[in-house]
């Protein structure tokens, strides 16, 4: 097994050429622009499995609506998770909300990365990220891209059983390296780097500021590396309905109702009564939620008052439905289930001619 040891000297020169790189050219994003505890909370929490590109108009429309925590804590939940919706995993939107309201109660913010640790919805990465980027915490803050860019460095090629293994067995390897006097700088650095350098695939290695000191350029590994078991996914599928009556479709709430999940809606699955009787699907979509892969196969059903349908339910017009938030599959396959259904020549549906987006 590759050792975890560096050199002095290579730890150095990584510092050094990481926080000049980062200098030069990182990029500028809305939460940069003026560093703050609560602008950092919620550009990490929307940031965990998201996409910059995607974050940065949500980010920017969260600041105008919620500038602080205090205007975050009095908002309703429901407010909170529309303005969430696209984002995916609700969770986070309702974890931020309770920390605003802790926070408020407590009088104070956490001060060390165990304080905010024990928040909703925040672990290990998140704390350190906070801590270090704005309350000039010296910790070291390991994230998918740091250590994919510690790995290669080091030319690490173990086979991991997945990301939160490869963490913990790096760990002590990244704080050796963390540079304490500019702790924020060289963190945000490693992560800029492997961002928009040292890329999960073709990395750019021939841009790189590390690649004199790289093993993994120098062994020409740097593509196979890092290294993760494959995991096993397992399949699940859903018969959803399009329940209409009375120009309304009934919706359920994802999850289950002690979830933070509850206020998100979501078109429901069709009850064990109707099941032998259904027609055809008219749409299949497909859907991912941590390793499980579903496929959702969707029928039009005309109910009236004395129609079995799940007890959670309930009917919205086509104004409310523009007023909830729905999960995020749902809201893209709207459009593609209205032509359908028009198509069909189905039940007139005004709650299916909303656009999917906002």
């Amino acid at each position: 097994m590759p050792s975890l040891h560096l050199s002095r000297k290579a730890i150095l020169f990584l510092r050094q050429a990481v926080i000049d790189f980062y200098a030069h050219q990182a990029r500028s994003l809305p939460w940069r622009q003026k560093r703050s505890v609560y602008h950092t909370l919620i550009s990490e929490m929307m940031l965990q499995q998201t996409q910059v590109k995607t974050v940065v108009p949500y980010f920017e429309r969260w600041i105008r609506r919620f500038p602080d925590l205090e205007s975050l804590a009095q908002a309703d939940e429901v407010e909170v998770l529309g303005l969430w919706e696209g984002l995916g995993y609700y969770r986070r939107a309702s974890a931020l909300h309770e920390i605003a309201q802790i926070i408020r109660r407590q009088g104070h913010l956490p001060q060390t990365v165990g304080d905010w640790e024990k928040l909703p919805g925040i672990g290990r990465y998140t704390a350190a990220a906070i801590a270090s980027f704005s309350q000039d915490t010296p910790v070291a803050v390991m994230d998918g891209n740091i250590l994919r860019v510690l790995l290669r460095f080091g030319n690490i090629q173990r086979a991991f059983d997945g990301q939160a293994q490869a963490l913990s067995y790096l760990r002590p390897l990244a704080e050796r390296c963390l540079d304490s006097p500019r702790h924020a700088l060289y963190n945000e650095g490693l992560m800029e780097l492997g961002a928009l350098i040292c890329l999960p695939q073709h990395p750019q290695c021939l841009l790189c500021p590390l690649r004199s000191h790289c093993r993994a350029h120098l062994h020409a590994t740097a593509e196979s590396i890092p290294r993760f078991k494959i995991p096993s996914y397992r399949k699940a599928s859903k018969a959803r309905g399009l329940f209409f009556h009375r120009d309304r479709l009934l919706l359920s709430p994802m999850g289950i109702p002690s979830k933070p999940t509850a206020l998100i809606w979501e078109f429901p699955e069709i009850p064990i009564p109707f099941s032998p009787k259904l027609l055809p699907p008219i749409f299949t979509g497909r859907r991912s939620i941590g390793l499980t892969r579903f496929t959702e196969k969707f029928h039009i059903l005309k109910v009236d008052e004395r129609t079995p349908i799940p007890s959670d339910g309930r009917w919205f017009s086509a104004a409310e439905l523009k007023q909830i938030p729905l999960s995020g599959p749902h809201r893209r396959w709207l459009p593609k289930l209205r032509e359908i259904v028009r198509e069909e020549g189905g039940p007139s549906a005004p709650a299916l001619s909303l656009q999917s987006g906002r």
